[in-house]
């Protein structure tokens, strides 16, 4: 072994020796360190879950505030007259007063008792069901403009632990308002057209309605109808365009849309799934019943059985109502004695604001309800206007002073005018036209118009009568109001909104039109010889029609008079909704109109927000949000009022 061997071996063993001791440090530096990272993950964990618990909670109090709102919509479906409940303390609450400053709202008492209600520090939070008491909510509720436009405020808070979270929401009455288009039967109404009464079954009944008889209307290809759309029947078309949803409640395995016939073309859905319902556009859906009667809506004139601030305004027997771009309206009414009549009609007033009432015969006397050129007052706000039938009860303050029976054509003078129940005859001298005339001097109101000899749609001779309950409506509306007829509403010419002219601080207009019977689009027509045979001519020209408006036909339709007469006459343009019992024909026709308008209908987007005042609910009462968002909390976990709110 050579010394160089011998020292290369020593210096490996000493090298083995130091690897061996470096390795032990290492080692133990290694553990430290896994350690310290342990104690680390460990602390990080303890914060995440921490964080994560918190971020539940904040999540979870949302949630709960949620389901306090959703508490409060189901105690109004279950109960409407809870609308009046809530606590007159709540911070949020204190604008909750009619316009006389009277407190509109009152904590329920006894079984109607309702934690949620509670406002103090030392008050009780109502439990979220299912969470084991852990989730909590209160709400506080603002029902300022319910009378006027069925909207209710809601502050809902919620708490989770040390979390608390509120919302704002409004509640809107669910209505006929939510569809540019709603018919309980897409048939015509005999009562109108003279069809077969079997018309008045839906195909799925117990007897159904007969296939082999003329009764359901369609939608033809020109029918453009821009917004949801509603039918308790099976619709039928014709190539018409649904710009919205398409919703039937026609039972499971019936479809909500048929063809007319096989000639026609298929019918078009902008929407391919059915936001209403979740499923595929067209859709079965739920049914959403018209209520039986506008009564309602009568009683909203009188003195003691409105509902808001004030009572409305009613007018007797034919009425003529004129909207000015200025937000008044010029009103003629001549059977007319007292517009603020009791429910019972055996007291009344006749306030300014409804329109002075004339005291003089043969005397003009202007700005009166009698005179020729009407009363002109303010738009009732955020009110009703009824008109009603004149009434038989002798001991009824609106009880005529001469006959009012169609028959017997009495006339009488006020202001200066003369009014008369008149009879024309008919141009096959047949029937006779009754009707109704105003006349002073040179200048006469009348209906029928002169000229116009047809008696057809609807009602035939019937169609004006001087004692019934008929509003004729026509032009540019500056306000919120509702106009009510216990018979017919007739729309004479263009209803509009004045443009960028509103009342009050608010940014719209909105007009509802109720007829317990029909609502009509006036569409007079003539007849005169034309050598060996007769030629039916529009007393008016032919023009498009516009119609801004929530229209409701509580027990009848909504048609154009006349529809069968001459030929096209232009658009119906409908912006806002229509409602009505029994499907109302505007034209004949197929894949092109013969006769009558073509249908432009446009859902008024203020309705998702506003309702027509005291606007008439489905028979089934249900609330929908029309707009929430998170603000912040109004409450302390302790329950104390929070800072700034």
């Amino acid at each position: 072994m050579t010394a160089r061997s011998s020292i290369m071996r020593r210096l490996g063993r000493l090298r083995s020796q130091q690897e061996g001791g470096w390795a032990l440090v290492s080692v133990l530096g290694i553990g430290m360190l896994m350690l310290a990272l342990v104690a680390v993950s460990l602390n990080v964990s303890s914060s995440s879950m921490k964080k994560t618990d918190t971020e539940n909670n904040w999540t979870s109090a949302y949630a709960a505030a949620v389901a306090g709102l959703n508490d409060y919509k189901s105690r109004l479906t279950s109960a409407p007259n809870y609308v009046k409940y809530g606590n007159p303390n709540a911070e949020f609450s204190k604008t909750s007063k009619s316009s006389t400053g009277a407190m509109l709202l009152s904590m329920p008492t006894g079984d109607m008792d309702n934690a949620a209600f509670d406002v103090d520090a030392s008050g009780r939070w109502a439990s979220v069901p299912g969470t084991t008491n852990s989730a909590k909510f209160r709400y506080e509720v603002n029902t300022k403009d319910y009378a006027s436009g069925g909207i209710i405020h809601v502050r809902a808070t919620g708490k989770v632990g040390s979390s608390v979270r509120s919302v704002i929401a409004d509640l809107r009455k669910k209505g006929f308002y939510d569809f540019v288009y709603y018919t309980k039967y897409e048939v015509t109404d005999s009562r109108v057209t003279g069809s077969d009464t079997r018309c008045s079954r839906y195909p799925w009944d117990t007897p159904a309605r007969p296939t082999n008889i003329s009764c359901v209307v369609q939608f033809a290809a020109s029918d453009d109808l821009q917004g949801d759309v509603f039918s308790e029947d099976q619709f039928v078309s014709c190539g018409a365009r649904f710009r919205g949803n398409v919703t039937s409640a026609a039972p499971a395995g019936w479809d909500p849309v048929v063809k007319a016939s096989s000639s026609c073309s298929d019918s078009t859905y902008d929407k391919a799934t059915n936001s209403s319902t979740g499923g595929t556009n067209p859709a079965n859906g739920s049914s959403f019943p018209l209520p039986d009667s506008s009564s309602a809506l009568a009683v909203e004139g009188t003195s003691d059985g409105y509902t808001g601030d004030a009572p409305g305004c009613t007018y007797t027997g034919p009425t003529q109502i004129t909207f000015n771009a200025d937000g008044t309206m010029t009103v003629i009414s001549p059977w007319t004695q007292k517009t603020r009549p009791s429910s019972d009609g055996l007291t009344g007033t006749a306030p300014a604001e409804c329109g002075a009432v004339s005291t003089t015969t043969n005397t003009v006397q202007n700005n009166t309800l009698q005179s020729i050129g009407g009363a002109t007052v303010t738009v009732p706000k955020d009110n009703v206007i009824w008109v009603q039938d004149v009434p038989t009860n002798k001991k009824d303050v609106n009880y005529p002073s001469v006959s009012s029976d169609p028959t017997q054509r009495k006339s009488f003078t006020a202001a200066g005018a003369t009014f008369a129940c008149t009879r024309a005859t008919s141009w096959n001298n047949g029937t006779y036209l009754y009707g109704w005339s105003l006349t002073r001097g040179g200048t006469t109101v009348q209906y029928p118009a002169d000229g116009e000899n047809y008696a057809a749609s609807p009602g035939g001779a019937n169609s004006y009568t001087c004692n019934s309950g008929d509003v004729y409506i026509s032009g540019t509306l500056k306000g919120h109001v509702t106009v009510g007829a216990s018979r017919y509403a007739y729309i004479t010419g263009d209803v509009k909104y004045a443009a960028n002219s509103f009342i009050d601080g608010s940014d719209y207009n909105l007009l509802g039109v109720v007829g317990q019977s029909a609502i009509i689009v006036w569409n007079p027509m003539g007849v005169t010889r034309c050598g060996w045979s007769y030629c039916i001519n529009p007393v008016y020209a032919a023009q498009d029609r516009e119609i801004n408006a929530a229209l409701l036909a509580v027990d009848g339709t909504i048609m154009v008079q006349n529809y069968d007469a001459f030929g096209p006459r232009g658009e119906l343009k409908i912006v806002g909704s229509l409602a009505q019992k029994y499907r109302g024909t505007v034209a004949t026709g197929g894949q092109s109109i013969s006769t009558g308008y073509s249908k432009n209908y446009q859902y008024d987007p203020t309705l998702k927000y506003n309702a027509p005042p005291k606007y008439l609910a489905p028979a089934s009462l249900s609330y929908g949000v029309s707009q929430i968002a998170s603000v912040p909390a109004a409450f302390t976990s302790a329950g104390a009022k929070a800072a700034g709110s």
